[in-house]
């Protein structure tokens, strides 16, 4: 399966993930409400750049074209409203960089909308291998070694639900 990931969030993070998609083979596109975040010539190689908003973007778009949706976002409200979305609309794995504390508000923010916890348990939060990753690239590596992990998972599973028959 080629993969193709939807970066919300066209900053520093979503910029060195770009980079290593190139590298990788993997296709992305970029999600920002920023212009100059989801512009060409910051990502010369996305499939697709969308400005807007989450709230807008994702009741528009078929999302079947993706297989990992990234929140890589610089705004509490932005990331909540987009983790909102994901979770209810999007069935692929859905990545969200933040920390502890962030995760269990947002979360509980979700929850008082309706958000059950099987949905929320689909979300990787915090995003990335625990590698202890500082820089920008530094946590594109963690995160892009946390994707081919989640992807080499559910390829052994299926092979082995192949041979189980």
């Amino acid at each position: 399966m080629t993969r193709h990931l939807l970066l919300c969030g066209g900053g520093h993070v979503g910029l060195d993930v770009a980079r290593l998609c190139d590298q990788l083979g993997y296709g992305y596109s970029v999600l920002d409400d920023r212009p100059e975040f989801a512009g060409r010539e910051r990502f010369p190689t996305a499939r697709q750049l969308h400005v807007g908003r989450p709230e807008t973007f994702f009741p528009a778009h078929d999302l079947g074209a993706f297989t990992h949706v990234l929140l890589l976002g610089y705004s509490y409200k932005i990331d909540t409203e987009a983790l909102y979305q994901c979770v209810t609309r999007f069935g692929g794995h859905i990545g969200f960089i933040c920390s502890k504390l962030k995760r269990r508000e947002m979360f509980a923010s979700l929850r008082d909308r309706g958000i059950s916890e099987v949905q929320l348990a689909r979300v990787e939060a915090p995003l990335g291998l625990s590698i202890g990753a500082e820089t920008p690239a530094e946590i594109a590596v963690s995160i892009l070694g946390s994707i081919i992990e989640h992807q080499l998972g559910e390829e052994s599973h299926g092979k082995q639900a192949q041979g189980s028959g």
